[in-house]
């Protein structure tokens, strides 16, 4: 591809940020906790602006999804949004070039009964989904569901909100709760 002259080549100095999240252990539920939906390829600009904002605030916060079985647990943001360049350009330069990784605390997942649950990522057994499942309720939930799309918006909705599958009914049960919902980012029309 490199001798085609449709091709560009562009040099990139990436950095790489490291959010792991609060474990299940650490958080205080008595204080809010907001939940991030994402996966492999969000935009990391979203995505880091959200966490430095978060983290600024003092305010606790989770990544929830499906848990890779590689890279010790971690996904990895899109560095750049190519599919929108411009719109990417005006936005905070402080953020070009650099990816998120961030470690999923919390898995979707059904309680024994079939109740929309969540499962702290340490407990997570693949092949027995409701072992340690916690199921939501008042006492027990996220304050804020924040989706954060990106370059690849279509592996979030594959893999952790496709058709009736446990981050479906999470994020169903929550709005039966009444928590606050927010989307960043591009391509989640399809949630």
């Amino acid at each position: 591809f490199h001798q085609l002259p449709q091709t560009e080549v562009v040099s990139l100095d990436i950095k790489n940020h490291f959010f792991a999240g609060y474990t299940h252990a650490e958080l205080d539920w008595s204080k809010p906790v907001h939940g991030i939906f994402t996966d492999f390829k969000g935009d990391g600009m979203q995505l880091g602006k959200l966490i430095q904002r978060l983290v600024q605030a003092q305010e606790q916060y989770v990544f929830v999804g499906n848990p890779p079985p590689f890279n010790g647990g971690w996904h990895f943001s899109a560095v750049n949004d190519f599919e929108h360049p411009w719109e990417q350009k005006r936005l905070d330069a402080s953020w070009q070039n650099i990816r998120i990784w961030h470690r999923v605390n919390y898995v979707p997942t059904v309680a024994e009964d079939g109740a929309p649950a969540l499962t702290p990522a340490e407990a997570f057994d693949p092949n027995q989904k409701d072992k340690g499942a916690l199921k939501l309720h008042e006492g027990f939930r996220l304050t804020t569901l924040y989706f954060v799309g990106g370059l690849m918006p279509h592996t979030l909705n594959a893999t952790v909100m496709a058709d009736n599958a446990p981050g479906n009914l999470v994020v169903a049960r929550h709005w039966e709760l009444g928590v606050n919902f927010a989307t960043m980012g591009h391509g989640l029309d399809v949630l």
